[in-house]
């Protein structure tokens, strides 16, 4: 009984070792693979060593920020522009406050209007032209940044609806933050009365567009399911601000992939790589079979130098799209 027993824990222990063995690994071949992407950007942009204590300027950023959102390494395909309207749950002007619509965390945003019906006859008595900005308000009711400009003149109260387009930047990061609630102030300069004398009522306006995963059949089957798929594509993320390359203003973070995985005989031979696989298992040549990328994307990066220098460039067959035997 106690050597059965023994003899349980050697193989349990063995087991251990092996999946320790195997773990480090794929950890050693990933941070190869990351330091080799790693070190192509760094090239491309003439750098011996990442950029070091490099603060963006704010407006940069900002410049940024809806491209690093929309960012998808090319591998996501648009649903059709939809709208989208968002009545006030108060209306306490000069407060607005709009529920979050959490649903759009994963859409693109083309554009934020508010829109506001005038009473113009209060406005064009005033005898001025009345200017003003749009500010978000924090959870503490402070102010934040402004959003929009309002600008109300003769040719402006022509129109039945006023449309103020908002910053759609501003406005995403909001609700990507989470926040329960999206509040505006509106701040007339040279208007004294209530406003609930001149505005009837407010809408809040998003045209968007969503994100959709295609459906290519390549695609499907070139990704990794299981640990113990044959050759095939793995995710490899990497987080630029995470690694301390906060040079990098866009992307923020890109999908690299890598390939791994054993390549298993063919029965039918339907690309190149499945063919030389076929000449190798027929013992026409000695040599081992890997698992390698056979397609490439491209990768559109920008790095900030100084000053306001903000430096472009694509960078060929960095990411992986598909992977191969040979």
């Amino acid at each position: 009984m106690a050597f059965k027993t023994f003899f349980i824990l050697l193989l349990c222990f063995n087991k251990l070792i092996a999946f320790v063995e195997e773990n480090n690994k794929d950890g050693v071949k990933v941070a190869i693979v990351k330091e080799q992407i790693l070190k192509k950007i760094l090239e491309n942009f003439d750098l011996k060593e990442p950029l070091k204590n490099v603060t963006v300027p704010e407006k940069i950023e900002k410049m940024f920020m809806v491209k690093n959102l929309e960012n998808d390494n090319n591998e996501y395909d648009m649903i059709p522009p939809s709208t989208i309207d968002i009545s006030p749950m108060n209306a306490s002007l000069p407060h607005l406050r709009f529920k979050n619509p959490y649903i759009l965390r994963e859409n693109t945003f083309q554009s934020v209007i508010l829109k506001l019906k005038i009473n113009k006859k209060k406005i064009l008595s005033n005898d001025k032209v009345i200017n003003g900005k749009i500010y978000l308000l924090t959870n503490s009711n402070e102010f934040s940044e402004a959003v929009g400009d309002i600008h109300f003149n003769d040719d402006i109260l022509l129109k039945e609806l006023i449309e103020i387009p908002l910053n759609e930047i501003l406005i995403k990061r909001i609700i990507n933050e989470g926040v329960e609630d999206i509040s505006f102030y509106i701040k007339l300069d040279n208007y004294d009365e209530p406003l609930l004398n001149i505005i009837d009522y407010t809408t809040l306006v998003i045209n968007t567009k969503r994100k959709k995963i295609r459906t290519k059949r390549s695609e499907q089957t070139s990704r990794c399911k299981t640990k113990v798929d044959g050759c095939c594509k793995r995710n490899l993320r990497i987080n630029f601000d995470n690694i301390g390359w906060n040079f990098i203003v866009s992307p923020k973070e890109i999908v690299a992939n890598y390939c791994e995985g054993k390549c298993h005989p063919y029965g039918v031979y339907t690309s190149i790589g499945s063919a030389l696989y076929a000449l190798h298992n027929s013992n026409l040549f000695d040599h081992k079979s890997c698992c390698f990328p056979s397609v490439f994307n491209d990768l559109n990066i920008s790095i900030f130098r100084e000053g306001s220098i903000v430096e472009t460039k694509v960078i060929k067959d960095i990411l992986v799209k598909k992977c191969d035997c040979y």
